[in-house]
């Protein structure tokens, strides 16, 4: 909420600030009717009508072996979905910025958007990448386009923890969802976007698809690394904040509570003592309890709330 807050406080006056939030267990039924929130439920992502994706409900089976995803609702890579009901809710903006809860900016948010202006790209995101630079991709496999005709040579991958999509890119992928097409959404939106003959824009980086003057400008990191480390914009590691060079996106950065941190010290501490042979410290009644909290804890403020790159 505080990164929210934040946002709103920072560019309310120049942008509509919305807060996407699944609903499906009502966790968040007292914010229905406050209308900087957009709730969505895995019925509402449903009634969109996408044939290919249309497997919305994540199975328990599939959830419960991915310790990242235990409180996952929909199905890894569908994070559009809730972008595209949005967007048929309120077709009435020129552009709509997806910003998620784990990326951070170290400098002012409203000259980060200021700076794309004048960029009339439908789609901007990160890591814009070719197949032919990561053909061992892990999500290539879910992608299926054929009834485009589309090769694998034009495939396209993006990791999209932020990203900006036009009213006009919206509504090609409204219209080809409705064909049966289906992937997980960081090929699927990119590779159906360039085949329709879409601009594509890299925010930063190094890629084919950043401007000259972008190029490294905004974040960095390795395209061809699975957890595209090292970087300031990756899937893995995750950071317990921002780093310290001005006006670049981090990712992921999460809020690690001072219980948690204190106790994966002196879980390091013990490991340590055990690797140089010496005997390992009486347990403590400290670390006891920490440990109970760790394991009574509620679910999901520090997990990956999103579905990820490499495990998404």
């Amino acid at each position: 909420m505080a990164f929210f807050r934040k946002m709103k406080k920072e560019c309310g006056d120049r942008h509509d600030i919305f807060f996407l939030a699944d609903n499906t267990t009502e966790v968040f039924n007292s914010f229905k009717t406050n209308e900087d929130f957009f709730l969505f439920t895995t019925r509402s992502l449903q009634s969109l009508n996408y044939s290919g994706r249309s497997a919305i409900i994540y199975q328990d089976k599939s959830r419960e072996s991915n310790p990242y995803h235990k409180d996952f609702n929909f199905t890894p890579g569908s994070t559009d979905l809730p972008v595209l009901l949005f967007y048929k809710d309120r077709p009435g903006y020129d552009y709509y910025w997806i910003v998620e809860y784990d990326v951070r900016f170290s400098g002012a948010w409203r000259s980060f958007f200021s700076a794309f202006a004048d960029s009339r790209a439908d789609l901007l995101g990160t890591t814009l990448t070719r197949y032919a630079d990561i053909p061992d991709w892990y999500h290539w496999p879910s992608l299926a386009v054929a009834n485009m005709r589309i090769g694998r040579e034009s495939y396209l991958r993006g990791f999209f923890p932020i990203y900006r999509l036009s009213n006009r890119a919206l509504a090609r992928l409204d219209s080809d969802y409705r064909t049966g097409v289906r992937g997980h959404y960081e090929c699927l939106v990119p590779t159906v976007l360039h085949h329709a003959g879409m601009t594509i824009e890299d925010i930063g980086g190094e890629g084919p698809f950043v401007r000259p003057e972008n190029r490294n400008r905004f974040y960095y990191n390795t395209p061809t690394s699975e957890t595209l480390a090292p970087g300031s914009f990756v899937f893995r590691p995750v950071m317990a904040r921002a780093g310290k060079q001005h006006d670049m996106l981090w990712h992921p950065v999460k809020y690690t509570p001072a219980w948690r941190m204190a106790l994966r010290r002196a879980r390091a501490v013990l490991r340590g003592r055990r690797r140089l042979g010496a005997p390992a410290a009486p347990q403590d009644e400290h670390l006891d309890a920490l440990a109970e909290i760790e394991k009574r804890s509620t679910p999901g403020r520090d997990e990956d709330q999103h579905q990820k790159h490499g495990g998404r």
